[in-house]
C-alpha cells in the first residue's frame, strides 16, 4: 500500500502542478545554491515567495511636498536615532543609507522574528512624532507649512506611500548603494561622497561606522540572510513529507 500511494501521490503532484526543468531557484542569487533539475513548480513559486519574504529592500520616503524638513542635522539625528533602535534591538539589518535635506534612501532587511511586522510604518510614525514634538517647543512657523489636509492627524511629514522595492540580484543592490551614496555629490552638498556624513558611504570607503548601525551587506551574501532553513534542506523536507512518510 506504501508503494501504491508513493506512486499516485506522484503522479497527482505531476499532473496537477507539472515540473520546472532545471530552473533555478533565484536570479542571480545572494548565495550559491544548488540545482536539483527536476524540481516542482508549486515549490519553486513557494521558494521564490520565501525569498521575496526574506529579501533585502530598497526604502525611499519623501518629506511633505519635497521640503527640507531634514535640512537640519537636529532632524537627521532624529532618523539615526531610530535606526539605532531597530538595530540595537534586533530588528533590522541596515546594508546602506543616505539622509537628504528632502528624503532618504535605506537599503534594509527585517531579521526574522519581526519579518512579519510593518517597519516601515513603525520608522516613519516614530521620527515624525519627534520631530513634530521638536517643532512644536520650538519653530511653530516651520511646524504650519507641514499641516495635514487629512482627518486622521493634524501635520503630515512624511508623503504617503514611499517607495519600496525588493532586491533578489546582488548587482540590483550594488547599483541602488552606488546610487544613494552619489546623492549628496549630485546635489552639491559635498564634492566627495564619503565626505557626506550621513551616509554609508564612508563605511563601505573604509572610513568606519560612525553610527554604530550598519551591516556590511557582503557578509549575508556569503554566508546567507538568515538561520532560516537551506534551500537543501527546505527540499529535503518537502520530498520527504511527499514521498516518504
Amino acid at each position: 500500500m506504501g508503494i501504491l500511494r508513493d506512486i499516485l501521490c506522484g503522479i497527482f503532484i505531476l499532473t496537477t502542478y507539472g515540473w520546472s526543468f532545471d530552473q533555478p531557484y533565484f536570479d542571480q542569487p545572494y548565495f550559491d545554491q544548488p540545482n536539483f533539475g527536476l524540481m516542482p513548480t508549486f515549490f519553486y513559486l513557494h521558494t521564490q515567495s520565501m525569498n521575496n519574504k526574506y529579501s533585502i529592500e530598497f526604502f525611499t520616503a519623501t518629506c511633505l511636498n519635497w521640503q527640507n524638513l531634514l535640512e537640519s542635522d537636529k532632524y537627521k539625528s532624529i532618523l539615526i536615532d531610530s535606526f539605532q533602535y531597530l538595530t540595537r534591538e534586533e530588528k533590522i539589518w541596515l546594508y546602506g543609507f543616505v539622509l537628504m535635506p528632502n528624503h532618504i534612501h535605506l537599503i534594509w532587511r527585517k531579521q526574522d522574528k519581526w519579518i512579519d511586522s510593518n517597519i516601515q510604518q513603525q520608522f516613519l510614525k516614530y521620527t515624525a512624532q519627534m520631530i513634530k514634538f521638536d517643532l512644536l517647543a520650538n519653530n511653530l512657523i516651520e511646524l504650519e507649512k507641514y499641516k495635514s489636509t487629512q482627518k486622521d492627524r493634524a501635520y503630515h511629514f512624511w508623503e504617503r506611500r514611499p517607495y519600496s522595492s525588493r532586491m533578489l540580484r546582488r548587482d540590483v543592490l550594488e547599483q541602488k548603494l552606488e546610487y544613494i551614496h552619489l546623492n549628496p555629490v549630485k546635489k552639491g552638498l559635498v564634492l566627495k561622497e564619503e565626505d557626506y556624513l550621513f551616509s554609508s558611504s564612508r563605511f563601505y570607503r573604509g572610513f568606519g561606522d560612525d553610527f554604530g548601525l550598519l551591516t556590511d551587506y557582503r557578509e549575508h551574501i556569503k554566508f546567507g540572510l538568515s538561520k532560516r532553513p537551506t534551500i537543501e534542506k527546505s527540499y529535503i523536507d518537502f520530498v520527504s513529507d511527499y514521498y516518504l512518510n
